[in-house]
């Protein structure tokens, strides 16, 4: 997904707006016909349509944020930072255990197994097109193609450096929203800035700022955003204690950027976002369901069992042992409820946590995250596509269940998982 900035960056040195059109079209294609909720593009090695069984590599996480981040800082359009947001707190980390010892292939959107497919003949059901050797969504070491082995610990560094950026001479701004630190030199002085946030599982983010002279801080908007809940507070400190604290109405600059000016010295900043429940329509009639930038999936349930790791070319072999690393290992994820489940949307409710509560660490892990929301649905008739994973969305959402309360859990950590729903109403 590298390709989709290639023509931004020959813009760059070009400056013909062919090269800035064509970068452009290829993000709004590339998601309008192949993009999944969770911020990847649905490609098991070929892009081939939208059913919610299609997978999409690691890599491609990795590298669809990395190209969205370059193209936000290029042509500073809000929707490639928010997308870049959305790859990296959804699609990353669904593919990857909390340790990060473990990574799939391959993930999709509906996957309520993450098991190995290979039959008692030893054959294997052509749900991908290159990707079947059986085991490419199942966790490992190396469960397919090393490519994603070698390449995913560069998704949240890249993520971390593209953080902050510099806005002309006097400018710092917070490009990707997170919790980080940034040291750097503006306006002559230097500058150090401490944003202190549970973000995205929480709302509120805190800047500590020390300054050597006065210079213009950024902070990014998201498109999603309530403007008129979210808040602005800046105090300024003189000889060490807060001398006035001033509330700023959040706006938008076209480039999803929220000015304010900073004064030598130290200011604190107050930064809460008006973020509630958001349900996005899909193909299909089906619907994916936000709280800000997180994906919230249904909650199909969580056992695992693990083996010692395989080489991807010998999945069936008893394993690799005598590796240095006790950490190393394969494993095999199945869900535990149903999955077969329609919703009414307009059932959903959001239970969230304070911005002050302590987060788990790992955060990615079923049932590390405390926020959940909770959706009214029932079971339909849902057939599985080659015996293995459930087929495409069907039309008929007549109910075969009671109607019952289900759970919605935040995506990265439901390694197993459902997010691109059917709907009823009920």
């Amino acid at each position: 997904m590298l390709g989709l900035k290639a023509s931004s960056v020959v813009w760059r040195f070009k400056g013909d707006n062919y090269f800035r059109q064509r970068s452009m079209s290829a993000v709004d294609l590339t998601f309008t016909y192949h993009g999944s909720a969770s911020g990847t593009v649905l490609a098991d090695e070929w892009q081939r349509d939208n059913a919610q069984y299609i997978a999409s590599e690691l890599c491609t996480a990795v590298e669809t944020s990395y190209s969205l981040a370059y193209m936000y800082q290029v042509f500073g359009d809000n929707k490639y930072a928010d997308r870049t947001e959305t790859t990296l707190f959804n699609a990353m980390p669904v593919m990857m255990s909390g340790d990060k010892w473990t990574h799939s292939y391959m993930s999709s959107p509906n996957m309520p197994f993450a098991v190995s497919t290979i039959q008692s003949d030893g054959s294997v059901p052509p749900v991908f097109t290159t990707a079947n050797s059986g085991v490419s969504t199942t966790f490992g070491m190396e469960p397919q193609y090393p490519c994603c082995t070698v390449n995913h610990p560069q998704g949240y560094p890249k993520f971390v450096s593209n953080s902050w950026v510099s806005r002309g001479s006097r400018g710092l701004a917070h490009a990707l929203l997170g919790s980080t630190t940034v040291n750097t030199n503006v306006n002559g002085g230097d500058v150090s800035i401490q944003c202190t946030t549970n973000y995205p599982f929480t709302n509120s983010l805190s800047y500590s700022i020390t300054a050597a002279n006065d210079f213009d801080l950024y902070l990014r908007v998201p498109d999603w955003l309530n403007l008129e809940t979210s808040k602005l507070a800046v105090t300024r400190s003189a000889a060490g204690k807060a001398s006035s604290t001033t509330n700023v109405p959040v706006a938008s600059d076209g480039t999803g950027m929220q000015k304010i000016a900073i004064s030598k010295g130290t200011t604190t900043i107050s930064y809460s976002l008006g973020i509630s429940p958001r349900v996005e329509s899909l193909a299909d009639k089906t619907v994916a369901i936000f709280w800000g930038n997180l994906l919230y999936a249904l909650d199909v349930g969580y056992t695992k069992t693990t083996s010692l790791p395989h080489a991807y070319g010998d999945p069936n072999s008893s394993g690799i042992g005598g590796l240095p690393f006790k950490q190393l290992r394969d494993e095999y994820i199945n869900s535990t409820k149903e999955w077969n489940v329609a919703i009414d949307p307009s059932t959903i409710k959001y239970n969230g946590i304070g911005a002050g509560d302590k987060m788990p660490d790992p955060i990615f892990e079923h049932n590390a995250p405390a926020n959940f929301m909770t959706v009214d649905g029932c079971q339909i008739k849902w057939d599985l596509k080659m015996g293995v994973t459930p087929d495409r969305v069907p039309s008929d959402r007549t109910c075969t269940s009671e109607r019952k309360t289900y759970r919605l859990i935040p995506y990265g950590a439901a390694k197993v998982h459902m997010s691109e729903m059917p709907t009823v109403q009920f």
